[in-house]
């Protein structure tokens, strides 16, 4: 659980630094528990602390995906990891246009007629609500929680060893 001078700290080192800072990869999901057991004159402040690290946070992690040629940044909680991996996604598919429009237009037509494909699988931690492709939420997930999710939300987390197939 994090404490209400945590919050702080961690606001402190996002605001200092360019690069995202190291934090628990449960930060978010603990800082709402917090807010829930912290005093109503207190929670609103906590609030805005929490939604300033991550919009600071996600600004980071757009501007490393729009910077072509950069490496994955460091020190992204899982979530996060999705969320980067979904940018890049979408801006190599925009970078296709190049291609011409013949293949997008194929691309797009199959992607509009595909069945989005889901796995089950159980989480190995605390997980907050992720957004898969079809724009649906799923979550937040608890440690041993199963759930269907779709594919490629999965193997993201698979691959950062926040879940396994079930």
């Amino acid at each position: 659980m994090v404490s209400y001078a945590d919050v702080q700290s961690v606001y402190r080192s996002e605001k200092a630094g360019i690069e995202l800072q190291k934090i628990d990869d449960c930060f978010y999901y603990d800082a709402f528990g917090l807010l829930e057991k912290i005093a109503d004159e207190h929670r609103e402040y906590i609030k805005k602390l929490v939604e300033e690290i991550f919009e600071r946070r996600r600004n980071k992690i757009v501007l490393a995906a729009l910077r072509s040629g950069h490496k994955e940044p460091a020190n992204m909680v899982p979530a996060e990891k999705i969320f980067y991996a979904r940018i890049m996604k979408d801006i190599n598919e925009y970078r296709d246009i190049l291609s011409g429009p013949d293949k997008t237009r194929e691309e797009k037509t199959s992607a509009a007629n595909t069945v989005l494909e889901k796995i089950r699988v159980r989480f190995l931690t605390q997980f907050p609500s992720i957004i898969g492709p079809d724009m649906v939420h799923y979550g937040p997930f608890k440690e041993g929680d199963m759930a269907d999710i779709p594919i490629d939300n999965a193997k993201i987390l698979i691959e950062n060893e926040a879940a396994e197939e079930a």
